[in-house]
């Protein structure tokens, strides 16, 4: 059954290659017609707890590059990696905080945790995914484009279409710029929250990140703690 549903996942977003170069072209074409993003503040404005897998596609093939289950209250995020094996257990927590730009990794057999710094790339990649807002910065502008309502993972949605663009200066003078395009299902009855998100790399890959099980939560601040007890091993 998991094969099966990687297959229908690996079509349904190739099947997107065609229709977003189109719409990438109508982009360029119809600039004044785009929507613009909605205000930071109303997105992903509360917790919420779901079932978390990104899945990684290049031709025919699929690979899940990450799954378990995910608490959220921006900029805290708790993560519980699932375990690669039907039956294994897994012993890791993964407690981050977006604001200071920490991790802290705790083992919970072990009863020990060790605090990391998050690099930049590690902020961007939990944006893209989904599970913290996105905060743009001088360099970057993004807009969204609605296409149409949609049900996705049990949800009713607007699936939007966005743009990226990142300026990175080349040299004292000039820029160069790169553009990313994504998709996002927003769930309607969930204020908003992404149930599902596509988005594409280079060399034809693409990476489908899935939402289920999603529900609205207030969560504890002892949630994004290690346990009481636990001994930090930072710096070691």
């Amino acid at each position: 059954m998991r094969n099966c549903n990687r297959a229908m996942v690996c079509d349904r977003a190739a099947r997107f290659y065609l229709p977003l170069t189109c719409l990438v072209l109508l982009l360029s074409l119809n600039a004044p017609a785009q929507e613009p993003s909605p205000p930071a503040a109303s997105q992903q404005a509360g917790g919420f707890t779901a079932d978390f897998t990104s899945t990684l596609i290049f031709k025919d093939k699929s690979h899940t590059l990450l799954s378990g289950r995910i608490s959220a209250s921006p900029p805290l995020v708790r993560f519980e990696p699932q375990p690669e094996e039907p039956d294994g257990i897994y012993n890791e927590i993964q407690l981050y905080d977006f604001e200071h730009q920490k991790i802290r990794r705790v083992f919970l057999d072990d009863r020990i945790y060790f605090l990391v710094e998050l690099t930049g790339s590690a902020r961007m990649k939990a944006m893209r995914d989904g599970w913290i807002p996105w905060k743009d910065l001088p360099m970057i502008k993004r807009r969204k484009i609605r296409l149409k309502e949609d049900f996705v993972n049990d949800h009713p949605c607007i699936l939007y279409l966005q743009e990226r663009k990142s300026e990175v200066p080349v040299d004292k003078k000039s820029t160069a710029a790169s553009l990313e395009y994504s998709l996002i299902w927003e769930a309607i009855n969930l204020q908003g929250l992404p149930v599902r998100i596509i988005y594409f790399l280079p060399n034809q890959r693409t990476v489908v990140v899935d939402y289920k099980n999603m529900k609205l939560a207030d969560l504890d601040p002892p949630l994004f703690n290690p346990p009481e007890g636990f001994l930090n091993l930072s710096p070691f």
